[in-house]
């Protein structure tokens, strides 16, 4: 009963770091400071940054199945992570740099939220495969590859759905989205 009950409510509050390769680091809080190397195995909890170093990657896993994978030279914070009974999940990230791909499962109604803050923009999701890459100028681009994003920012917003990408740079409005494509094998 009451032994399972707080398992679950801290795994809830945490993302389990997964798949590391190369160098990963932490710092207690969002500003950087103080950087420790982390392992698998790792619980991340809000308010922790963490960020990849070169040709290095990681999975953050939460607790209802949904994952982001950092790639390399990205920067994030995980300003809330959160979760309760009923599968409700509260997941706050803030991408300083590189690139991350999400994997986000169906929400149960409209009490959980996913929502990824870079500098130039906001996505906000229900369920759906999405990446988000942040350049060193601080302009952004949001692709769907499953499900429907909403991505805003100061000057507009624009839905996402499955094949769609958009960009975003500081101080203007969103591009237009558009179809994405990728080739596999030999044209």
């Amino acid at each position: 009963g009451l032994g399972s009950w707080a398992i679950t409510t801290r795994s809830a509050q945490a993302a389990k770091l997964m798949d590391v390769s190369g160098q990963v680091f932490v710092s207690a809080d969002s500003s950087g400071s103080s950087w420790q190397p982390i392992s698998n195995g790792t619980r991340l909890h809000s308010g922790q940054r963490i960020r990849t170093a070169d040709a290095s990657g990681a999975t953050l896993a939460f607790f209802d199945g949904s994952r982001t994978t950092l790639g390399a030279d990205a920067d994030l914070t995980l300003t809330r992570v959160d979760g309760s009974w009923g599968k409700v999940l509260h997941v706050v990230l803030t991408q300083n740099a590189g690139k991350i791909s999400s994997s986000v499962v169906p929400f149960n109604g409209k009490k959980s939220s996913f929502i990824v803050y870079t500098p130039s923009g906001v996505a906000s999701v229900h369920g759906t495969l999405f990446d988000v890459a942040v350049d060193d100028k601080g302009s952004s681009r949001y692709a769907v590859d499953r499900g429907k994003v909403l991505v805003t920012n100061d000057s507009s917003q624009v839905y996402l759905l499955a094949g769609q990408a958009t960009a975003s740079l500081p101080g203007k409005a969103l591009e237009t989205p558009g179809y994405q494509f990728s080739l596999d094998g030999v044209l």
